[in-house]
């Protein structure tokens, strides 16, 4: 299936004097995005005021673009995503020979849609695995305070330091409350999952 477009057939990617028509113009508009970003890829390296207009076009275009495709229902309104996205893209542009210029080369929206699903599902994910709370020690006074409260603490649950291995080969150590026995992990496994975490 052929789509049709109104945009007008560019210059050759490396012809900087025509490129530097088009942009004097006010045209670049009239061309496809992926079009100017070879244009800026290979004539702009040799005219640096061409480089320049063809950076504030893209800029905008990038901008609105990726504004419209984030909702304001995101952290920020959205600008973090949308800032990540635009920096990766600029960085992508400026290197030719790496993988995202080239796709950019080939398809600019799917591109940048692309990696803006990436980066708005790395804020998703990081939004679901809270950060680690750390814990503070409770300061105590006397040392009839902690014998009081160890008496409490050993009223209300016991610790088997008996391990059983469950269907699931994780170990487990067993409390008994005054209500009914509960299965926990072994604080030890979990320390050591937390460990992990904060790398």
């Amino acid at each position: 299936m052929v789509i049709s477009t109104n945009k007008l057939k560019p210059p050759p990617c490396t012809d900087a004097i025509g490129w530097r028509k088009i942009t004097q113009a006010g045209q670049l508009g009239r061309y496809a995005p992926e079009a100017i970003i070879a244009a800026f890829q290979y004539a702009g390296s040799k005219d640096r005021h061409l480089r320049e207009d063809m950076a504030s076009y893209l800029s905008n275009l990038a901008q609105r673009v990726l504004r419209k495709r984030v909702g304001t229902n995101k952290m920020n309104s959205g600008q973090d995503i949308i800032d990540d996205v635009y920096d990766e893209f600029f960085a992508a542009i400026c290197n030719p020979n790496c993988a995202d210029a080239k796709g950019y080369r080939e398809s600019f929206y799917g591109r940048l849609t692309f990696r803006l699903k990436d980066a708005i599902a790395e804020e998703e994910a990081a939004k679901r695995i809270p950060p680690p709370e750390e814990k503070k020690p409770a300061a105590r006074n006397s040392n009839d305070d902690s014998k009081a409260d160890d008496g409490e603490i050993s009223g209300k649950m016991e610790l088997r330091p008996a391990l059983e291995e469950s269907a699931d080969g994780l170990f487990e150590i067993e409390e008994h409350t005054a209500d009914a026995g509960v299965k926990r992990p072994d604080p030890a496994l979990l320390q050591n999952v937390e460990e992990l975490a904060r790398q």
